[in-house]
């Protein structure tokens, strides 16, 4: 990768600084949008033991038919035909 160019002005360093001021509040934003969902994993994780898909699913905050939706289209599970 390219070496970062230093500022020799006033100018171009204030310049760095408001593009690295962006990236930040980027990265911020990027961070505030994945929270919910490294939330739902940490609590999966410390489950003990087995915990059921509808339980599961209540911590990731979504239906339990959509999380068997899910990963039967992933083939995590599989469904019988029929009732």
């Amino acid at each position: 990768s390219e070496a970062p160019k230093i500022p020799t002005t006033l100018p171009e360093a204030l310049r760095l600084a408001a593009d690295q001021a962006e990236e930040n509040l980027r990265l911020i934003g990027v961070i505030e949008l994945q929270a919910p969902k490294v939330a739902a994993i940490k609590r999966l994780a410390a489950a003990e033991g087995a915990i059921c898909i509808t339980d599961a699913a209540k911590h990731l905050g979504m239906p339990p038919s959509k999380l068997f939706d899910w990963m039967q289209a992933n083939r995590w599970i599989y469904r019988r035909g029929g009732s």
